[in-house]
């Protein structure tokens, strides 16, 4: 597998997991306004605590997303052909003619 096809699995797993957490998120957030008044006091404490941690998490995630994003992009066609050719020993491509 290739550099960037591994990159290009990493970035769809992380898009995935980020959003499972904007989900969680928007669920808890919508519970804690249709319910905060009758809920016991820890149970909304626990979910105020909740939602700062998915919001954490969701920023920590979009922060490597971004990172990797960037990484990718280092892997142009031509870049990418480039490497591709000099570990084949292939003069070019179709895509690069």
């Amino acid at each position: 597998m290739s550099e960037l096809d591994r990159l290009k699995e990493q970035l769809a797993y992380l898009k995935f997991w980020q959003g499972i957490m904007v989900v969680t998120d928007i669920s808890l957030v919508g519970w804690l306004v249709s319910t905060a008044d009758g809920a016991h006091a820890p149970t909304v404490v626990l979910a105020i605590i909740g939602v700062i941690a998915l919001i954490f998490g969701i920023v920590v995630l979009h922060r490597q997303i971004e990172h990797r994003s960037i990484r990718s992009g280092d892997y142009s066609h031509g870049n990418y052909c480039r490497d591709r050719h000099a570990r084949r020993r292939l003069r070019v491509c179709r895509h690069c003619t």
